[in-house]
């Protein structure tokens, strides 16, 4: 789980419904821990449209119109910048749709950033990726968003290790992982709008919305 310490100020701008989520059983996906006074996020929600135990009031709440997924997290964080401290991270699930997707956070204290997409379209990241070939071939270059699949399964060790660290975990040598800081130029890139197969956004304390790219209509 990623921790975001929050003021208890900031809980009245929370939304309506936020803490009675919180409460439900079996929301192991966004929350807030009143022992850690925080707002909990998990790294992986690849099942949660599928867990029995959750209400279909949550569900439809994290549901979004494919392929575009709900922004719930990041309309949420959005209302309580003033009152959380720095932070970045991402989430990865998978909503029925083919591909999973993921979801970058970044807050440096002055502005929010957020960008979403398919992680195959991660694949123009990785270092042996051909983009002369991709526009020419019948099909992407194979398996090289996998690394980065990996890399956010990881969650607690990715952004919580530095990137040395990371390098030299047992998870690196485990599972196929690339190197953090490719994923991180991805994301500076996507953020600059530079790529067209990223939805982006940068918003300042105030939560209004400075920049944005690729928004679909």
């Amino acid at each position: 789980m990623h921790s975001i310490k929050i003021t208890e100020e900031g809980l009245n701008h929370l939304p309506e419904n936020f803490i009675s989520l919180s409460q439900v059983d079996g929301n192991k996906y966004f929350y807030y821990d009143k022992h850690q006074q925080s707002l909990k996020i998990g790294y992986e929600w690849d099942n949660i449209l599928k867990e029995d135990n959750l209400g279909d009031d949550f569900k439809d709440i994290f549901k979004g119109k494919q392929p575009v997924h709900s922004k719930y997290v990041k309309n949420t964080i959005i209302k309580v910048l003033k009152f959380v401290k720095p932070f970045e991270f991402a989430i990865w699930h998978n909503e029925d749709s083919y591909y999973d997707e993921f979801e970058y956070f970044k807050y440096d204290g002055k502005k929010f950033y957020y960008v979403s997409r398919d992680i195959q379209y991660l694949d123009m990241f990785h270092p042996d990726y051909d983009k002369d070939y991709d526009i020419h071939a019948d099909e992407r270059n194979e398996d090289f968003y996998l690394p980065f699949t990996n890399l956010l399964q990881c969650g607690e060790q990715t952004w919580n290790l530095s990137r040395e660290e990371l390098l030299n975990h047992e998870y690196y040598e485990e599972y196929e992982l690339i190197d953090p800081q490719y994923f991180l130029n991805g994301m500076k890139s996507c953020l600059e709008g530079k790529e067209r197969f990223f939805e982006s956004y940068v918003y300042d304390l105030n939560g209004i919305e400075l920049a944005s790219y690729n928004v679909p209509k």
